[in-house]
């Protein structure tokens, strides 16, 4: 409503309306009468004044633009609508029309008005709504009416943003019918109804969520549904707060719509997870057989050298504490392995030498012993 506001304190309007309220004075049009249009001084006065508001309907999106006499209802301009130009709207053909309704209501509230779709008989009974605006003059006195005429492509163009619906998402408006309490299309509907579903048409019996949008008023609300065709759909409903209307704001889309990106989400998480298991568990496999490994060879390293068996060795490859603990036990095996040798050579040397021998046959044996053992041991010290 405000771009019909800014539109009626413009100059241009202000100076049009001022101009053709000279000019049906001057014409000496009855009040019942119609105003002649078709006069070359009547093209002259609005031939330059067109061009700006055909500018003015291509940039909002507007279907057709009015100046309407205060006192009597004389259609004294119009863009386009040359079947209603010049007549008089209070006992005319068209004094049933929207329009009409339009100007019955400005004059007697002296405010904005908003005009619900209804056909309109200009235009072959098409479903056409108007706002109209008063004007005044500089004394604050109504002089006229300024009205705009709405289609229902414009009212759907507003409201049927698809960003972020989806395939099967939209919105729409919905009115309910102050004459017989129908529910009505107030925007064409285009995911359903194979083109059925413009404005106007109305359903029968209602849609719950319809009849759940007009009792819940503007607290609104949303649930799931099932739409005309049996379809499963998650829908949100609000009251649109415009004065002079009953109109409600309906979103749906379908619900296995609404569920897919989630049950998506699910399916990938449950693979990563998997693998995160998968990774984990071998990760644990291998720390566990770092671990365990080298104990285990631990074990056998000293079970060897419990039953005897000196000259084995325990070679890890870690240089951690395992690794210094295998250095360890080498140690531990090569000490007693000499301890072993010092014993066990002692009791063979014993045994060389008990006896009652002569002083050379004990030096021979001596150094015979001494010499074998000393090698022996150096090749061990050289193998280890």
């Amino acid at each position: 409503m405000a771009d019909i506001s800014v539109l009626a304190d413009s100059e241009r309007v202000t100076e049009l309306i001022q101009r053709l309220n000279q000019y049906e004075r001057d014409a000496d049009t009855q009040s019942t009468g119609m105003l002649n249009v078709q006069s070359r001084e009547y093209a002259q006065l609005t031939e330059s004044y067109t061009p700006h508001f055909e500018d003015y309907l291509e940039a909002y999106g507007y279907s057709d633009l009015y100046i309407l006499d205060a006192d009597h209802g004389h259609v004294m301009f119009s863009l386009s609508d040359t079947n209603i130009l010049g007549t008089n709207l209070t006992n005319g053909i068209y004094r049933r029309s929207g329009l009409a309704d339009a100007w019955r209501k400005v004059t007697g509230t002296g405010k904005v008005a908003f005009i619900d779709f209804s056909p309109y008989g200009p235009l072959a009974g098409s479903e056409t709504s108007f706002i109209a605006q008063p004007l005044s003059d500089q004394h604050g006195k109504m002089n006229g009416i300024l009205v705009l005429q709405l289609s229902p492509e414009l009212i759907t163009r507003i409201v049927d943003s698809r960003i972020g619906m989806g395939q099967t998402g939209e919105s729409y408006l919905i009115g309910v019918n102050k004459q017989d309490g129908s529910y009505e299309f107030r925007s064409n509907m285009e995911t359903m109804g194979n083109g059925r579903h413009v404005v106007g048409y109305s359903v029968d019996p209602p849609l719950d969520y319809w009849s759940k949008a007009v009792e819940s008023g503007v607290g609104g609300g949303f649930d799931t549904y099932k739409d005309s065709a049996g379809v499963s759909v998650l829908v949100s409903y609000n009251k649109v707060n415009a004065p002079g209307v009953d109109w409600y704001l309906i979103s749906k889309m379908n619900e296995n719509e609404v569920i897919q990106p989630t049950q998506r989400i699910y399916q990938i998480m449950v693979v990563i997870g998997g693998l995160l298991v998968a990774l984990i568990a071998l990760a644990a496999v291998f720390l566990s057989r770092a671990i365990t490994q080298p104990l285990i060879e631990g074990m056998r390293f000293a079970q060897a050298i419990a039953k005897g068996e000196l000259t084995t060795s325990l070679t890890l490859p870690q240089k951690d504490e395992l690794g210094d603990l295998a250095k360890a036990l080498n140690n531990m095996a090569n000490n007693l392995q000499e301890q072993h040798w010092l014993k066990s050579g002692k009791e063979a040397l014993d045994d060389q030498l008990r006896g009652d021998l002569e002083t050379a046959d004990l030096a021979t044996r001596f150094i015979t012993f001494f010499l074998a053992n000393i090698w022996a041991h150096s090749w061990v010290l050289y193998i280890c």
